[in-house]
């Protein structure tokens, strides 16, 4: 989470969204979903799985510690219902 919070500090310039949509799947189903034969590059996907499963626990941490601005996503569901969800929030936060 340190090194997560460093990069953010420094790409960011400590600049924060008003929302920030983490969009969450089991390592394994994201792993898998990107194999695509369309996807040439797989130098992130060839990592060990215990790599994966460390960064997804590390963000989902990060967003819970955050939950006025975060929104976790459930990920595995189509991309239609997961659009539904993101626009709704929008919609939701910016005529609160």
């Amino acid at each position: 989470i340190k090194m997560i919070n460093q990069l953010d500090q420094l790409v960011t310039n400590k600049l924060k969204p008003k929302i920030t949509f983490l969009l969450n799947i089991k390592p394994e189903v994201g792993i898998k979903r990107s194999r695509r034969i369309s996807n040439k590059e797989l130098r992130y996907e060839n990592m060990p799985i215990n790599y994966h499963k460390k960064i997804n626990s590390s963000f989902l941490k990060i967003a819970k510690k955050n939950t006025k601005r975060f929104v976790i996503i459930d990920a595995s569901k189509d991309k239609d219902q997961i659009s539904d969800l993101i626009w709704r929030t929008v919609k939701n936060r910016l005529l609160s």
